[in-house]
């Protein structure tokens, strides 16, 4: 950068309240830690989802905020403004979409180069990053733009979330702990309860993006994952997530779910995990066909992540072999229960989860007498 546009840029960074009251020498160090580009309208800044591994400073120009990624800006920001800073100085990803909107010259600093320039000024660090993050201009929008939330009876409360897909930030209802109360809990590990069902708000839909997940699946997705992610969701209408739930929107939320964990090949113990919740989900409504048809592919993927997933420990496979024998019982598969629950009986470590052994021996037990019974 020659003197000129340097001094030009420092009197512009003065100007900003992050950088206001800095002395001039550090403000020049900072701009030598950057780059800086002119960008005509309609250049990205950067995606919603994407890691965020760049703060941005708008000298002048215009940059337009989208939400959802596409449509008409959230908001327009001018000259002065700093964008992204919250989500890369936490080491995140940006919960929205930023593109110029007109020509605009723009300063960036790449994450390298600001562990650069705050190892060169580690008493500034602490203060700068304050000022950064409270001055983002994306994290303001979005936060002008959450809509009030509505009152939740006590047994509920709303729990924040980051979407694994676009990092956009949201809260749903979920059930206060000290309000679960169990009446029964099936062979399965079905749990029945006595009042409010935890499981019809365990799944939770980005309003932004329509990716569905629960709490085991709320991880951020890798690139590659994003965008298939992104793909399969564009083109399907986001469902309703209205306050009650009833067991047909659980049913239809949870669905959603296994449906995006499949578009981007997730791990098959999860998908399975999610395909017995909702094969529960539809035995509480008495629906024995759906109930089958998910206890199948709950199946099908546990035989898949017995294949594939290291066990973690012995207790852990012993659970595993026990639910692939008890599936397959419930879906009359005699033969096959019996190979994973004799599975569940001979294992080396079986002392490791006696619960799941002694399970698996009262299963095999009602099979033999149920061969044995005449008629």
């Amino acid at each position: 950068m020659d003197p000129e546009s340097l001094r030009i840029v420092i009197q512009a960074l003065a100007r900003i309240p992050p950088f206001e009251g800095m002395d001039e020498t550090v403000l020049v160090q900072l701009v030598r830690h950057a780059g800086m580009a002119r960008m005509p309208a309609g250049t990205v800044l950067f995606r919603a989802g994407d890691p965020a591994d760049r703060a941005f400073i708008l000298i002048y120009g215009e940059v337009g905020i989208y939400r959802n990624g596409g449509g008409d800006p959230a908001a327009k920001v001018g000259a002065g403004e700093v964008l992204g800073t919250a989500p890369f100085l936490a080491g995140e990803r940006y919960p929205a979409t930023a593109a110029t909107v007109r020509d605009s010259l723009v300063l960036y600093i790449p994450r390298h180069d600001f562990a650069r320039f705050a190892a060169s000024r580690p008493g500034l660090l602490n203060y700068l990053k304050v000022r950064l993050e409270h001055a983002d201009a994306c994290a303001r929008v979005l936060a002008r733009e959450t809509p009030a939330e509505a009152p939740l009876p006590e047994e509920f409360y709303y729990k924040a979330y980051r979407c694994p897909a676009c990092a956009a930030l949201l809260r749903a209802p979920a059930v206060r702990s000290r309000f679960v109360r169990v009446a029964k809990t099936d062979s399965d590990f079905c749990q029945h309860y006595e009042g409010v069902n935890p499981l019809l708000y365990e799944v939770v839909v980005c309003p932004a993006c329509g990716y569905a997940f629960n709490e085991e699946s709320n991880q951020p997705l890798n690139p590659q994952a994003r965008k298939v992610v992104r793909e399969f969701c564009a083109g399907r209408q986001k469902p309703a997530t209205r306050f009650p739930r009833t067991l047909d929107d659980a049913v239809e939320l949870f669905r959603l779910a296994v449906a995006c964990q499949e578009a981007h090949a997730a791990r098959p113990s999860l998908r399975g995990r999610l395909y017995l919740k909702l094969a529960w989900l539809c035995r509480y409504r008495r629906d024995t066909a759906a109930e089958g048809e998910a206890l199948a592919n709950a199946v099908r993927c546990f035989e898949e992540a017995f294949q594939l997933e290291p066990a973690v420990d012995p207790k852990q496979e012993l659970n595993l072999l026990y639910l692939l024998g008890e599936l397959n019982r419930r879906l009359g598969r005699r033969n096959e229960a019996a190979r994973w629950f004799a599975r569940v009986l001979g294992h080396p470590e079986k002392a490791k989860n006696p619960l799941a052994v002694n399970m698996a021996r009262d299963r095999w037990q009602e099979m033999r007498e149920h061969e044995t019974r005449p008629g």
